[in-house]
């Protein structure tokens, strides 16, 4: 909690974004399909690396919308109980 006080939030949270492990990363990407597939050139790890990007970001925006869907479902059942 100190440092979150006494340093910059954006500066923490750069440094966190510029990592090669970042979600965002296409090293990280890269080297996920580098590690399925060791004969691959660069160029084909690369866009395959890309797709597995892809794929994750269409992923996670499915896992959003559902968890939105069920917050609003809930809190109908929520309204509706309080109404009775």
């Amino acid at each position: 909690m100190a440092r979150l006080i006494s340093e910059p939030w954006d500066a923490m949270t750069a440094a966190a974004n510029a990592s090669p492990n970042h979600v965002s990363s296409d090293e990280r990407w890269t080297r996920k399909a580098r590690e399925a597939n060791p004969a691959l050139s660069e160029d084909q790890a690369y866009r395959l690396g890309q797709h597995l990007k892809k794929a994750h970001y269409v992923r996670m925006g499915r896992l959003s919308a559902r968890a939105r869907q069920l917050a609003r479902q809930a809190a109908d059942e929520l309204a509706a109980a309080e109404a009775v």
